[in-house]
């Protein structure tokens, strides 16, 4: 009976410590993976900067400011659109636009309809050499004294030509404008009678001409 207990005690603290032994070499379960959120990437923003400076905002009236007679002259203008040739302008108070036949608009003058002017938009890098020859030929049909004039004033540097032409009781005359960046290249075929001191109302609503 004396020997049989320290046997006990042998056999109890062996299985323990071989119970011990068992879980500690037990695997490990394998952590679970966790995805990370995918990184939102803003798109990237549409430069506009050219539409805008295409589509530029203008207010539905403004003012023109020319010489008449030796007098300057500042009128309220109206913002117009023709759907003719697809452009904006402003038209001074008392002058009318309408179209005349495709890519043609005229501008009359309400309270005389023998002043009028007939407005074209020319193509994006047209040769002015043969308009001139035809502007020159469109006059001679109308008027059989038909020049080039070279005195013409010039100060927004903006003139090509000037051609002029008249009969017994009216005047005509054409002006080819060059593009810049206030307008397109225009020609401007201009009629009034013989009394009339200066195409400048005219002149100044085409400047204002923007293609939409």
């Amino acid at each position: 009976m004396k020997r049989s207990i320290p046997l006990l005690l042998v056999a109890s603290t062996f299985l323990a410590l071989t119970a011990c032994g068992t879980e500690q070499s037990s695997p490990q379960a394998a952590p679970t993976s966790e995805k990370k959120p995918a990184e939102k990437t803003e798109a990237p923003k549409k430069d506009t900067s050219a539409s805008d400076e295409n589509n530029k905002v203008r207010l539905p009236e403004t003012k023109l400011t020319y010489q008449m007679e030796g007098m300057q002259e500042q009128k309220n203008a109206f913002l117009k659109t023709s759907k003719n040739q697809n452009y904006t302008l402003y038209v001074i108070d008392g002058y009318d636009l309408t179209e005349e036949e495709p890519r043609k608009d005229v501008i009359t003058y309400n309270e005389n309809d023998k002043l009028w002017m007939r407005v074209e938009v020319l193509e994006k890098g047209q040769d002015l050499s043969d308009v001139k020859a035809n502007s020159m030929e469109t006059l001679k049909a109308g008027y059989g004294n038909v020049k080039e004039v070279t005195d013409f004033s010039n100060d927004k540097n903006d003139i090509d030509s000037v051609f002029t032409g008249q009969s017994k009781t009216e005047k005509g005359a054409v002006y080819l404008l060059k593009e810049t960046e206030d307008h397109p290249a225009l020609r401007l075929t201009m009629f009034a009678p013989l009394e009339t001191e200066s195409f400048e109302p005219f002149l100044e609503m085409a400047r204002t001409i923007q293609i939409k």
